[in-house]
């Protein structure tokens, strides 16, 4: 599966992880040197017309023909249709033959010792100087190389179930891909970027054979691949092994077992922030408050924003079973033991604030979002609503797609934003918004810990939909990922491919999004309120004086 992936950091899902290198290897071994060595240039020559091969083979039995007098080239078998009782023997030096029509057997006799036979979709090589093509869209059952000084050529597109290799000297071998049996001949550009990767595969024969302790080769493998990622110095791309990426996909859909809380991992300032405690769950019981700095889980796991992940690994675990988790609020250290149950996250939330008013907080872009949001927009336009207040707060992001649905319901046709690729390609119409829309005015929230998606969907109402915008200013993460399975083990990975601009061409990575009203918390307010808090939250209260003026 592949999506656009954009988020602030490892909040909602909590993805982050270093990466690493994606190997290529070779299932088995080839028997003999490869190397490169230096092949003649064959022109190409049209030996027959398609009328007058068929002249030639009018007759039953065996047909001779001679192309010795020929220099090296390729000769063409003109495709028709042939009894297949039919017998060809060519004899020619050095050529090779393009085999289009269709014999029981086509036997090439060289005048040097090269001898190439075709019987079938079989094909047997053998003698000197062996120059092989395996053309495009070939199936060819198997074929044994018993040849000196070989030239292999096999088309991407050709498929050779069987090889057999056992050249005397060297093989070259070039174009394409073929996959064997117990072998795998890779193409030459194939092995020149293999090569790149020979010095991890001798650390890792040495770290089998000559290291101290036992060793996982799986657990090397995923080491490497997360240091290919890691070596980006991108925080947004990394590698999940396999459980990694299962849970991935579960935690997205919103279901699990933990303590529920939303974890805001800063890569910069290296902390963990608890910016959403679930309703009902185990930690909003246990006194779990919004702003809580983790800092501790079980006795000595001490969290940062490159530990989270395995942070928490510890912290879920099986219903009805209890974990220790420190939080620092106001400079002190507090514990609580708090029992793990299921948890099941509502991404989106709504009511009226009063008669024209409504109120949805989106707390992220995952799960089914984009529906919980319709159906609470819905609600409150059913109920009167003519303004809505969308609430970003400490929203880090999620699927694009997700964001663009949303976007939508505001906007006539145009983009939700475009993106840039590292070729410098200008890329719009990918996320496209069409006509008709909700009749509602707008007003967007958003604060430090709004980001990716968040900044994406504010970006495209304040330019397309006359959203204005209130909060401080937004995190500033202006790039996309691609997040996709890779191998056959089920891992997958994340990897930055885009920054995007809103509709208007506005930049935000690193640069945020400023609203048209600041408004800062009060010093000492973390923020910590009840659902759509008219009274104490000044932020909101903001909001709600600017979109009765939209109103009037």
């Amino acid at each position: 599966m592949e999506k656009m992936l954009n988020i602030k950091s490892r909040a909602v899902v909590m993805r982050i992880i270093p990466i690493m290198l994606i190997l290529v290897m070779i299932v088995g071994a080839v028997p003999v040197s490869a190397k490169t060595k230096q092949t003649r240039e064959i022109p190409s020559i049209e030996v027959f017309s398609k009328d007058e091969l068929i002249e030639q083979l009018e007759t039953d039995g065996e047909e001779t023909i001679n192309f010795s007098t020929y220099e090296a080239g390729t000769i063409t078998i003109p495709s028709g249709k042939y009894s297949s009782k039919k017998h060809l023997v060519i004899r020619t030096d050095y050529a090779s033959i393009i085999n289009k029509a269709k014999f029981a057997t086509i036997n090439i006799e060289a005048v040097t010792d090269y001898t190439e036979k075709v019987s079938g979709n079989k094909i047997t090589v053998s003698g000197d100087g062996a120059i092989i093509n395996v053309y495009k869209k070939k199936k060819v059952a198997k074929l044994t190389i018993n040849a000196a000084n070989v030239r292999l050529s096999v088309d991407k597109s050709a498929k050779i179930k069987k090889l057999a290799i056992a050249p005397t000297e060297e093989l070259d071998v070039a174009l394409g891909t073929m996959m064997a049996d117990e072998i795998t001949v890779i193409s030459t550009a194939e092995y020149e970027d293999f090569m790149w990767f020979s010095e991890v595969m001798d650390l890792f024969d040495n770290i089998r054979a000559s290291y101290y302790k036992e060793t996982d080769p799986v657990e090397l493998m995923e080491g490497a691949a997360r240091g290919v990622l890691w070596s980006l110095e991108d925080p947004y791309s990394y590698y999940y092994n396999p459980q990694e990426y299962s849970d991935m996909w579960a935690e997205d859909q919103g279901n699990y077992v933990g303590i529920g809380v939303m974890i805001n991992s800063d890569m910069n300032t290296n902390i963990s922030t608890i910016c959403r405690v679930f309703k009902g769950s185990p930690a909003e019981k246990a006194g779990v408050q919004r702003g809580d700095i983790l800092y501790k889980v079980g006795e000595d796991f001490y969290v940062t924003a490159e530990n989270i992940t395995n942070a928490v690994k510890i912290i879920k675990g099986l219903p009805g079973t209890d974990v220790d988790v420190t939080f620092i609020r106001n400079g002190e250290e507090i514990t609580y033991t708090i029992t793990r149950n299921e948890i099941s996250v509502n991404e989106a939330e709504g009511t009226m604030i009063d008669n024209e008013i409504g109120y949805i907080a989106l707390y992220s872009f995952a799960g089914t979002c984009e529906f919980e949001f319709e159906a609470e927009l819905n609600n409150l336009v059913s109920q009167g609503a003519k303004g809505i207040i969308i609430d970003l707060r400490d929203n880090t992001g999620g699927w694009v797609d997700q964001a663009h649905y949303i976007a939508d319901l505001f906007m006539d046709a145009g983009e939700l934003c475009y993106l840039v690729y590292g070729n410098g390609y200008e890329s719009h119409g990918e996320y496209p918004t069409t006509d008709g829309k909700a009749d509602v005015k707008l007003v967007v929230l958003i604060n430090e810990n709004s980001a990716s998606s968040s900044e994406i969907l504010t970006g495209a109402l304040r330019d397309c939909a006359d959203a204005s915008i209130v909060g401080v200013k937004s995190f500033g993460k202006g790039i996309v990922q691609m997040v996709h399975g890779i191998g056959t083990r089920g891992a997958g990975f994340q990897l930055t491919t885009a920054e995007y601009f809103t509709p208007n061409g506005t930049a935000v990575h690193g640069i945020g999004i400023t609203p048209d009203y600041i408004v800062e918390l009060p010093e000492g307010d973390n923020g910590m309120y009840k659902f759509a808090d008219t009274k104490n939250d000044v932020q909101l209260k903001k909001a709600v004086e600017v979109l009765r003026e939209k109103l009037q």
